[in-house]
C-alpha cells in the first residue's frame, strides 16, 4: 500500500486526486501548517530533510516532489490511459504541460497567494503577480490553440 504524507495547503492534494484516480489503495500521513508561520511542522522533517510534502512510500522507496510522484504513479499505474506511451510524439509536449504547472505557473501563483496575505511594499514584488499571470496565461492559450494536449484527444472519457 502507498503512504502519503500530506501537508495542509499543499501541492500534495493533487496526489491525492492521481491516488483516487488510478484506484490505488493508500494510507495518508497528515501534517498541518503553523497557523503563524504557514510553516511545516518538524515532524515532517523525520520524513523529508526539507520538510517538505508531498512525500510517497512506495515499494520500500520514499518519493518527494509532486511532479516526481505524478510521473512515477502515471508510468507504473497508467501509461497509455493517462499519459502517451514513452517515446511517442506526444510525449514531449505531455512532459512539458505535465511540469509547466510545477514550474513556470507556480512562481506567479503562489505569488499572488502569499501577497494577498501579506501585502508587499516593493514595486518589483507590486508588479509581479499582475504581470507574471497575464503573461503565462496568453502563452499557454497561444500555444494550446496550435498544439492539441495529449490529454483531451486520447484519455478515456472517465478521467474527465
Amino acid at each position: 500500500m502507498i503512504k502519503l504524507h500530506h501537508l495542509n495547503k499543499s501541492r500534495s492534494k493533487r496526489i491525492i486526486w492521481l491516488l483516487e484516480e488510478l484506484k490505488q489503495p493508500y494510507e495518508v500521513v497528515s501534517y498541518q501548517r503553523d497557523a503563524q508561520t504557514f510553516l511545516a511542522p518538524e515532524a515532517l522533517k523525520a520524513v523529508h530533510p526539507l520538510g517538505k510534502s508531498p512525500v510517497i512510500e512506495i515499494d520500500g522507496k520514499m518519493l518527494a516532489e509532486s511532479g516526481a510522484i505524478t510521473e512515477y504513479l502515471i508510468s507504473k499505474f497508467a501509461e497509455g490511459e493517462l499519459s502517451p506511451a514513452r517515446g511517442s510524439a506526444e510525449y514531449a509536449d505531455y512532459l512539458y504541460w505535465m511540469h509547466f504547472a510545477e514550474s513556470s505557473a507556480m512562481l506567479p501563483l503562489l505569488l499572488v497567494t502569499f501577497l494577498k496575505r501579506e501585502p508587499a511594499k516593493t514595486e518589483f514584488l507590486e508588479a509581479m503577480p499582475t504581470q507574471k499571470p497575464r503573461r503565462f496565461w496568453g502563452t499557454s492559450t497561444s500555444r494550446l490553440k496550435t498544439q492539441p494536449i495529449w490529454l483531451a484527444t486520447n484519455c478515456p472519457a472517465r478521467t474527465l
